[in-house]
């Protein structure tokens, strides 16, 4: 190999190593941490909706829009974005008479094409109701999953909804514990 050859194959090396390093540490951080440690080493803050005396730990890298609804049905609405640890979402307010018949019928209404469904009664602190994980293909062809929470207090009619949403298909654990951190931290 000649002098010139050595130099173009050490260039080339030393290019792929840093664009490598870049998009470890630029596009995995979320996906690269163990599912312990995910809590320890995300910083979080409250997250306040007056309105409903309702207060939630969010990342501090979640950015917020709050969306004001006059409906029926959702009372208030705030999309939840986090570029750094890949997810979507949204926290709801929602007024529903009869949380399990919804949730039945709204499934059936969907125009997802689920891959996965499953809806399991959950019970945080005095809150009571279902959390849905599911994995779907969307009409763009992406494959995305979310973990979405419905609670209610002392079985009133209104309703929390906390759902989470990602396409990276490495990511399942790690917004199940995020999702997780997030509920356990509701205080209403």
């Amino acid at each position: 190999m000649q002098k010139r050859e050595k130099v173009l194959l050490c260039l080339l090396l030393v290019l792929a190593a840093v664009t490598a390093w870049d998009i470890l540490a630029h596009h995995t951080s979320f996906a690269a941490m163990t599912v312990g440690s995910i809590t320890s080493r995300i910083e979080f803050r409250d997250y306040t909706v007056k309105k409903y005396s309702f207060t939630v730990q969010l990342p501090k890298s979640t950015s917020i829009t709050e969306e004001y609804i006059s409906g029926e049905e959702v009372l208030f609405s705030a999309y939840l974005q986090d570029r750094k640890l890949s997810y979507w979402g949204y926290i709801q307010f929602w007024h529903i008479p009869n949380l399990e018949e919804f949730l039945q019928s709204s499934k059936a209404h969907s125009r997802l094409h689920f891959r996965s469904y499953r809806s399991q009664p959950v019970r945080f602190k005095f809150y009571r109701g279902y959390k849905i994980s599911w994995t779907a293909v969307f009409a763009d062809g992406r494959t995305v999953m979310g973990r979405e929470y419905f609670l209610q207090k002392n079985a009133g009619k209104h309703v929390v909804r906390i759902s989470l949403f990602t396409d990276r298909r490495n990511l399942e654990k790690q917004l199940e514990h995020l999702g997780t951190s997030i509920v356990s931290s509701i205080k209403w």
